[in-house]
């Protein structure tokens, strides 16, 4: 019942204007409000995300591996609304991704400086590094001498 009552408040015309910019879009919630993924969402509906997976990164690795499963050749993305193009390689009906796997979590975000890259990149295929710039994958961020997230 509470919760049915913050959701009429939220909508109630308000008092003073700052306060209409200020309200969870979920729950109505007026306090620890955070403007993420184009929209007002409270502390607690941020957490949900986060441990849900909905983060546009999750959802990015989501879409790539369906499509490897399904056996799409290509997957592209609108690069207006910051997406990717993934072409998927094949060698002899045998995938050439074999594993996707998020480093950096929303509780735990790992850091990598330009050493680090240079020391992990021999290790694995190959990093999509978030940085200052944009998203990278590692051998660009080499050349342009960056690190990130």
């Amino acid at each position: 019942m509470a919760r049915k009552a913050l959701i009429v408040k939220a909508n109630k015309p308000p008092k003073y204007p700052v306060r209409k910019h200020s309200r969870c879009l979920i729950c109505g919630r007026s306090r620890s409000v955070y403007r993420i993924f184009g929209s007002r969402i409270c502390r607690q509906h941020l957490i949900e995300y986060f441990n849900q997976g909905r983060l546009p990164v999750a959802n990015m690795l989501t879409t790539i591996r369906n499509a490897n499963m399904r056996g799409y050749r290509t997957c592209w993305f609108d690069e207006k609304n910051r997406k990717i193009k993934v072409d998927i390689k094949y060698n002899n009906q045998n995938s050439r991704i074999h594993h996707l796997k998020k480093i950096s979590k929303p509780s735990q975000h790992i850091h990598l400086g330009v050493e680090e890259i240079k020391k992990q990149c021999h290790k694995r295929g190959f990093y999509i590094i978030s940085t200052s710039t944009g998203l990278l994958t590692h051998r660009e961020a080499l050349e342009k001498n960056q690190g990130g997230v």
